[in-house]
């Protein structure tokens, strides 16, 4: 079967999606114990640091520069 081009088939692109799919749940059982351990309040915080810190670290490290990137990256830190 093919979607959009790709062949949801192939081995590669299964691996990717239960790649996906495993990370997803790590993240999401993380956030929970982080949450269980500390407040929310906490838990928040952290989180917005760490979306500041990653969009400054891919802004200044990323070679390719795109308009949507910034855009992107500027309404992410301002909702913060």
């Amino acid at each position: 079967m093919a979607f959009f081009g790709v062949q949801t088939t192939s081995f590669g692109f299964l691996t990717l999606v239960i790649l996906s799919l495993l990370m997803g749940i790590v993240l999401n059982y993380t956030m929970f114990l982080c949450t269980a351990v500390n407040s929310a309040l906490t838990t928040t915080i952290v989180g917005v640091l760490k979306g500041v810190g990653t969009t400054v670290s891919v802004t200044l490290c990323d070679s390719l520069v795109w308009v949507r990137l910034h855009i992107g990256n500027n309404m992410k830190i301002l909702k913060s």
